[in-house]
C-alpha cells in the first residue's frame, strides 16, 4: 500500500468528516433556538437534550479540524520505526488477512479506506503498537489471542 495514497485519503476522509460534523453541529444548533421559543417544560427537556447534542457535536468537529490541521505535518516518507506518521501492516497468521495502521497524533480511531483495504488512524498509544515497538519487520508476535507478523512499516 502506497503511503502517499494512504495521506491523501485520511485527508479527504477527514475533510469528508468535518463537513458532516459542520451539519450536525449546524442542526443542533438549530434545534436549540426553536426550543428555547417556547415555555413548555417539555420542550425545555427536549431542549436541554439537543444543547448536550450540540455541545457533542462542536466537540467532534473540533476534535476533526485539529486532526486535519495535524495530517498536514505527517511525514510523507519512509519511516523505519512506529512513530507518529509512520503507515504499519500486520499480517494475520492464519487467515494471511493484513490490517493497515497510520500512526497520527492525538487520539486516532477513524478509518478509511484506500484501494479497497481499511486503514485506520491510531495514537502512538494504540494497544496494538505496544509489542510492535519492541520488534522487527518479520517477526511474529501474539496480540488479543491472534498471532500476528508486523509484515511492513513505511
Amino acid at each position: 500500500m502506497d503511503k502517499q495514497s494512504v495521506l491523501r485519503a485520511y485527508c479527504f476522509s477527514l475533510d469528508r468528516k468535518i463537513g458532516e460534523a459542520k451539519d450536525s453541529f449546524q442542526a443542533a444548533r438549530e434545534g436549540v433556538s426553536e426550543g428555547s421559543a417556547t415555555s413548555d417544560s417539555r420542550f425545555a427537556t427536549v431542549g436541554f437534550q439537543e444543547g448536550q447534542i450540540a455541545v457533542e457535536a462542536s466537540a467532534r468537529l473540533s476534535s476533526l479540524r485539529r486532526a486535519r490541521q495535524d495530517a498536514d505535518f505527517l511525514p510523507s516518507g519512509r519511516l523505519n520505526r512506529p512513530i507518529i506518521g509512520a503507515l504499519v501492516t500486520v499480517e494475520n497468521n492464519q487467515d494471511k488477512t493484513r490490517a493497515y495502521y497510520l500512526i497520527v497524533p492525538g487520539a486516532g480511531g477513524e478509518s478509511f479506506t484506500v484501494d479497497g483495504q481499511e486503514v485506520l488512524a491510531v495514537s502512538i498509544s494504540a494497544p496494538i503498537l505496544g509489542p510492535i515497538s519492541k520488534i522487527r519487520v518479520g517477526d511474529t508476535f501474539e496480540f488479543r489471542g491472534r498471532s500476528l507478523t508486523f509484515s511492513e512499516i513505511s
